[in-house]
């Protein structure tokens, strides 16, 4: 019969034993028997991972415990077994969180984010981005409820970035991509519309592309990536992120990066936060992911989603576009192509730029106003596309900010 011992192990299978446990005679009254039949050859094979290597101990009881190491997602991502529904009136749950593209990557953010920061308590849905924050907005720097954005670097991971560094630049995002809307034939004030007329000017945006919406239209996700555009993370579900568990916001990352990757090849680094509904426990599941937060400048929201569609409304918006123009300060800015109407308001303020022969901003996705490279996990862009500035205007050559 087997020998009990004074204690058991930890059930965390993240945890190596010692100390206390070693000492224990159900393990120190079998090391003679193993000796005495086991070659030394063998016994003295090198350990992997041996007792004295330099990684986190943790204390438990009268036991130090060894933090096993977890290995972060892989820069390809990970295929799941299936997809989650397109419904983006659905949560992601059930079978869809305990696939392994979900639990690898859960297991990896709990060995690197602090563990005060995942158990800020999640947010309480209500109904599209109204959610009842609970947790402390201030101290958990909650965007949603303070505006709060970090800029410096801490246990959430990597400053939030919200600005274009340089005078002129306009950071020219899209969220919620691809749309569709086809009529006899021909796409009408959708993504491949907005595409025809950036096309048109030569310059490049940034689109915040769903899961949902890619695994409806994912011949218009090939398209942004075909024709050079910067394809970027906006979640699947679109739902408030704050009002998630830990294992869901893994999830939402986790299977839009997989069907980005699966549609087009891109292994996608930028996101940004659906209604900008962060907070520093999501922040820090994100950044651990490898992710790099992206938000926007509040002054430079165009609210085409927030209004009822009508020629009023229209009206509205372009005045809030042409409003921007020639700014100064740079700016990473908020549109949508969700709709005809909000893809109509963003071509309409292109064309009247068109128009103009360009204006004094550079209008570009937003890594090329960071001068970053890196696009993408998987590939770098060292292209500096046309931004449609004056003199040069929108078939002129890339030009230097206006001073």
């Amino acid at each position: 019969m087997p020998q009990q011992p004074a204690a058991y192990l930890s059930l965390n299978e993240s945890l190596f034993s010692s100390n206390a446990f070693l000492k224990n005679p159900i393990v120190t009254s079998a090391p003679a028997y193993v000796e005495s039949i086991v070659s030394a050859a063998l016994l003295n094979v090198p350990t992997a991972n041996p007792l004295n290597h330099q990684e986190p101990l943790v204390q438990s009881g009268s036991a130090v415990l060894i933090k096993r190491q977890v290995s972060p997602p892989p820069i390809i991502p990970q295929q799941p077994i299936a997809y989650p529904s397109p419904d983006e009136t659905l949560f992601i749950t059930d079978d869809f969180l305990t696939d392994a593209i979900v639990t690898s990557s859960m297991a990896y953010v709990e060995s690197v984010v602090p563990a005060a920061l995942l158990n800020v308590t999640p947010s309480t849905y209500i109904l599209y981005s109204n959610v009842t924050y609970v947790a402390d907005p201030v101290a958990n720097c909650y965007w949603a409820g303070t505006l709060c954005t970090r800029n410096t670097s801490g246990g959430w991971g990597l400053p939030d970035v919200v600005y274009c560094p340089q005078n002129y630049q306009w950071g020219l995002t899209y969220d919620d991509a691809p749309s569709e809307n086809i009529v006899n034939g021909v796409h009408s004030n959708d993504t491949i519309a907005l595409m025809d007329q950036l096309d048109a000017m030569n310059i490049k945006t940034t689109f915040f592309v769903t899961g949902s919406q890619s695994s409806y239209y994912p011949a218009s996700l090939i398209a942004i990536a075909n024709r050079s555009h910067h394809v970027a993370h906006h979640t699947w579900t679109h739902h408030p992120l704050t009002s998630l568990t830990n294992e869901q916001v893994v999830a939402e990352m986790m299977y839009t990066a997989a069907i980005i990757y699966n549609v087009t090849g891109i292994s996608v680094r930028y996101f940004r936060p659906p209604y900008g509904d962060i907070d520093d426990r999501v922040r820090a599941i994100v950044n651990a992911l490898g992710f790099r937060v992206i938000m926007w400048d509040t002054k430079y929201d165009a609210t085409d989603a927030d209004v009822v569609a009508s020629d009023a409304s229209f009206t509205i918006v372009e005045n809030i576009l042409e409003s921007w123009f020639n700014t100064v300060p740079g700016f990473i800015a908020l549109q949508h192509t969700i709709s005809t109407f909000t893809s109509a308001t963003s071509i309409a303020s292109l064309v009247k730029i068109q128009s103009l022969g360009g204006i004094k901003n550079q209008l570009m996705a937003v890594p090329q106003c960071l001068g970053d490279t890196q696009w993408y996990k998987n590939a770098n862009v060292t292209t500096l596309y046309n931004t449609c500035t004056i003199p040069g205007g929108c078939t002129g050559v890339t030009a230097p900010p206006v001073k």
